[in-house]
C-alpha cells in the first residue's frame, strides 16, 4: 500500500470552479462532516478492541494497492506509481524531512508496501538507525519481511489497531503515497481517514512527519485520486501541530509534500 497515482498526466475530467484554492466538498474545509472512512481492516493485529479505536482505514484504498501488487509484482507500478524515476523522486523528499540527521534517527514508514522506501535508503547510504515499516496488507509485508529480514515489519491498520497505535516513538514519520489514491472512497471520507490517521500518529513522532497528497492546484483533477487545497491542509495541520508545517511544491509532480515539525527552524 505504499504507492499511488498511476497515471501522471493529471488526465480526467476539468477541475471543478471551486478548486482555485477552496475545497470542492464543503465538508474538506477542516472540519470533516460526520461521515467515516468506512471500511474493514485485514491486518493481522487490527482488532479495534475495546482499548483502541473504532475507525477503520478504507478497504477499497487497501484492494487498489493488493491488486497493483498482484499484477505488477515488487515494482513502482506494483506500488501504484507510474514509473521507478518518480517513485524514487517521491522517495528523496521523503528522505529530505531528516536531512543529515536521518541515518542517526529512528524512522517508521507507514503504507511502507514492500519496504522499497528502505532499500532506496540503504542503496543510497542513508539508512536509519532504527526503522519500523506498517502496512495493512499482509501480501506487501510478507514481500518486505522476504527481501530485508533484518528489518522489523508489522501488518497493522493504524486506525484499528488497539493503543498504543505504534509499539514507541520514533524521530521520524513518513506516510508516502497514503493519502494520494482515494479509489471508490469519498472526498469526505477520505479527508476524515487522512486527519484521523495523522492525529493518531503525530503524537509519536519526536521530531516531524512528513506525507503526501495530490496538488489542487492542476488543469484536471480525477475522480480516483485525492486533490487537497493547501489552505483546507495547513488550517488542519495547524490545529494539530501549530504552525510549523513546510509544504514541498518543488519537485515536478501533480502533488506536493507536508513536513510537520516539532521544533523551530533552528532546532531542526
Amino acid at each position: 500500500m505504499s504507492g499511488r497515482p498511476r497515471d501522471e498526466n493529471m488526465s480526467g475530467r476539468p477541475r471543478d470552479e471551486n478548486m482555485s484554492g477552496r475545497p470542492r466538498d464543503e465538508n474538506m474545509s477542516g472540519r470533516p462532516r460526520d461521515e467515516n472512512a468506512s471500511g474493514r481492516p485485514r491486518g493481522e493485529d487490527a482488532s479495534g478492541g475495546d482499548g483502541g479505536r473504532r475507525e477503520q482505514s478504507p478497504e477499497a484504498i487497501a484492494r487498489y494497492y493488493d491488486a497493483a501488487l498482484e499484477r505488477h509484482g515488487d515494482t513502482a507500478e506494483g506500488a501504484g506509481w507510474p514509473n521507478e524515476a518518480d517513485r524514487v523522486k517521491r522517495f528523496d523528499i521523503m528522505a529530505g524531512l531528516a536531512g543529515d540527521r536521518l541515518a542517526a534517527s529512528t524512522l517508521c514508514d507507514v503504507a511502507c508496501g514492500t519496504g522499497a522506501f528502505l532499500s532506496h535508503l540503504e542503496a543510497t547510504g542513508r539508512a536509519p538507525a532504527g526503522y519500523l515499516g506498517v502496512d495493512i496488507s499482509p501480501s506487501a509485508i510478507a514481500e518486505a519481511r522476504a527481501k530485508l529480514p533484518g528489518a522489523t515489519f508489522l501488518v497493522r491498520d493504524i486506525l484499528a489497531a488497539p493503543d498504543p497505535a505504534l509499539p514507541q516513538p520514533f524521530d521520524y514519520i513518513v506516510l508516502n503515497g497514503l493519502f494520494t489514491v482515494r479509489a471508490e472512497v469519498s472526498e469526505a471520507a477520505m479527508w476524515d481517514f487522512m486527519t484521523a490517521c495523522l492525529a493518531r500518529l503525530w503524537p509519536f513522532a519526536r521530531r516531524g512527519m512528513a506525507f503526501n497528497v495530490m496538488s489542487a492546484v492542476v488543469d484536471w483533477t480525477r475522480d480516483d485520486l485525492f486533490h487537497v487545497p493547501q489552505d483546507a491542509l495547513c488550517a488542519e495541520l495547524f490545529r494539530l501541530a501549530g504552525r510549523r508545517v513546510v509544504l514541498r511544491n518543488d519537485y515536478d509532480l501533480y502533488e506536493y509534500t507536508a513536513y510537520v515539525f516539532r521544533d523551530p527552524v533552528s532546532g531542526r
